[in-house]
């Protein structure tokens, strides 16, 4: 009999303002883009994808968590666009502070040492707004930016639904500061 799994992930997760801000900018870039919005309550910004893991090994990850130590830190969302390989419609950083990329190294260096997937590509600061979007050109700007005072990481569980994906937090940690 095989084991349950569960698809996880890394993330940093807003609170309700901030996400509501985002969907703003989200369905004021769908009249240009078209596509699919991202369920305001689902705004996240992933540190690192882990997907489908044994059910015995999210007591691993959330050890993981635990371990790590990294100074809170403010972010910056100032800037949007649209990637046409994928057809996301993005908000993001255009500096990422330094304490969540040491973050995200840090936890992939974990993650690598106990034999979980990690992403060798360079470490986006996205917030997904669409999907599906036709990224063509994109003319809206953001009126200001939205300044996210990051206090927490956490530990996620995605479950895929026909309507998209439900996350349920299993894990959380504060920042230090």
């Amino acid at each position: 009999m095989s084991e349950e799994r569960q698809r996880v992930f890394f993330a940093l997760w807003p609170d309700a303002v901030l996400q509501n801000g985002l969907a703003r900018w989200g369905r004021a870039m769908q009249h240009e883009l078209g596509g699919r919005l991202t369920r305001t309550e689902t705004i996240h910004l992933t540190l690192a994808f882990i997907g489908e893991v044994a059910a015995g090994r999210v007591g691993l990850l959330q050890a993981i968590g635990s371990a790590l130590s990294c100074a809170a830190f403010d972010l910056e969302i100032d800037r949007v666009g649209c990637w046409p390989h994928n057809g996301v419609a993005w908000a993001g950083s255009a500096t990422t502070p330094a304490a969540v990329t040491s973050l995200v190294g840090d936890l992939r260096g974990r993650l690598r040492t106990e034999g979980f997937p990690v992403e060798e590509r360079n470490f986006a600061t996205h917030l997904t707004l669409l999907r599906k979007a036709q990224c063509v050109s994109l003319n809206w700007r953001p009126p200001e930016p939205l300044t996210w005072v990051v206090r927490r990481f956490v530990l996620v569980r995605s479950v895929l639904g026909t309507e998209g994906s439900t996350y349920s937090e299993l894990a959380s940690w504060p920042l230090r500061g």
